[in-house]
């Protein structure tokens, strides 16, 4: 919804600024607007990231549902499949597999706690969903 409001204020600001070089410098105006949004945006996201992250290694919860896709990436890791018991096949329990293969490849890549690796993994990719 942002870019449309965007989008309209800037077509309703050439009706305003008939002249090319005052609608330029409307326009720098609004894209350095835009930009500094972003930069707070980016910086609020950030200290929501680590205020979670503090929090998580405090108190952490044990029982969330991202624990069942660390199951199954660690099961993988180890060599068993993408399988919920090792003995078993494989299950496709999982929501989402391209979330499964991105905690499986953090996992596999870092040493990271269980909490942390859930917790960036989430968190970096509602920030994706969102920007």
């Amino acid at each position: 919804m942002f870019p449309v409001l965007v989008h309209f204020h800037i077509l309703r600001s050439e009706v305003a600024y008939p002249n090319r070089a005052d609608f330029k410098d409307f326009m720098v105006k609004q894209i350095s607007l835009i930009r500094l949004m972003s930069a707070g945006i980016s910086i609020l996201s950030l200290f929501a990231f680590v205020f979670v992250i503090k929090s998580q290694l405090s108190n952490p919860s044990f029982f969330d549902d991202a624990h069942m896709f660390l199951r199954y990436a660690k099961h993988w890791l180890a060599g068993f499949g993408f399988s919920w018991n090792t003995g078993e096949g494989p299950v496709y329990g999982i929501t989402s597999f391209t979330h499964l293969l991105l905690l499986t490849a953090v996992r596999g890549v870092t040493k990271l706690s269980d909490i942390l690796v859930l917790t960036s993994v989430s968190f970096f990719c509602g920030l994706a969903a969102v920007g």
